[in-house]
């Protein structure tokens, strides 16, 4: 792997996107980096597996060429060390609350004098040429992530704490912290979002953010945040599982014409998602003038038969 993306890649204020991984397979991580993503979190706080996954992923990610940030399950010293001897550049810490949980943090990150983190990296010591512990400090990253109240109303504090190198915004928990609901895109969450990043480069600390959709991951790109997360591979999976198996019914059906793939997809979209008030009179329109493409429609999984979508279609 050798070198520190993450410090050029803020160094040239170029931002780097992060997979963000929760079923933690080493394969996957393979794939990922021959997809050309920049680097990877190993999600052991809300993901799949416990040390012998995490030690495949990071042995995965060092021969992919891919650098590796681990987030733990919580601020525990003996966790985050196991991180690191592993091989992991970065931890990423949850649920800081208060400058003395960072401080805390960042104790188990470095070794003496800043911080208390114990002697023994079998594996990350092949990371770095040379001597590892003299340069250790200098290439590790304590990532506090800001998804509190508490962590907003000490952020100054936590910020100018020495050895912290990089902090990860949640805006899913921090979302439920501010408004008591789920909604990264809330004004409360957004204003917080611009000042944890200007807060952050103003100290020279860099700025990751996990991003729940392609959408979110741009904004925050043109804002220069350091490290995007987008989305997970779980995440990826599920919408590759998805659009797949619709494309391949949608190719499989009778009579479809050639000529009308998007007046297929509206009808597919008005059943199963149901999100667009108009949608109903475009299928009465459909079901009259297309017969065949919306009979082959209702085959489609043993969904409701052509009377009574016909008749919810005209009540609508």
């Amino acid at each position: 792997m050798g070198g520190d993306p993450f410090r050029r890649a803020a160094r040239e204020r170029h931002t780097l996107f992060n997979a963000w991984l929760t079923l933690n397979s080493p394969f996957i991580i393979e794939l990922i980096a021959e997809a050309g993503w920049d680097c990877v979190t190993i999600d052991q706080q809300h993901g799949l597996g416990g040390h012998d996954q995490m030690v495949a992923c990071l042995t995965a990610a060092k021969a992919s060429g891919v650098p590796a940030l681990v987030r733990v399950a919580e601020n525990d010293a003996g966790l985050i060390g196991q991180a690191l001897d592993a091989g992991a550049q970065g931890v990423i810490c949850p649920l800081i609350n208060t400058v003395e949980d960072a401080d805390r943090f960042v104790r188990a990150v470095k070794f003496p004098p800043r911080g208390q983190r114990s002697w023994g990296p079998y594996r990350a010591r092949l990371d770095l040429p040379g001597d590892y512990f003299t340069q250790a400090n200098d290439w590790t990253i304590a990532c506090a992530q800001i998804e509190t109240k508490g962590a907003l109303d000490d952020l100054d504090a936590i910020l100018a704490l020495p050895g912290l190198d990089m902090v990860c915004l949640g805006p899913n928990d921090l979302s439920i912290a501010l408004t008591g609901r789920l909604d990264i895109r809330a004004k409360e969450v957004m204003e917080a979002v611009t000042l944890v990043l200007r807060k952050a480069h103003e100290l020279s600390v860099m700025a990751l953010i996990f991003a729940n959709d392609v959408d979110y991951a741009r904004a925050r790109v043109a804002e220069g945040w350091d490290v995007v997360a987008v989305g997970t591979e779980a995440g990826w999976l599920s919408q590759a599982a998805t659009e797949i198996r619709k494309q391949a019914w949608l190719r499989r059906s009778q009579g479809l014409d050639p000529r009308l793939p998007e007046l297929y997809y509206v009808i597919f979209d008005a059943v199963l998602c149901q999100h667009d008030r108009h949608i109903p009179c475009k299928l009465f329109f459909l079901c009259i003038h297309f017969p065949r493409i919306t009979e082959g429609f209702f085959l489609f999984g043993n969904r409701k038969p052509r009377e009574l979508f016909i008749d919810q279609v005209v009540r609508a």
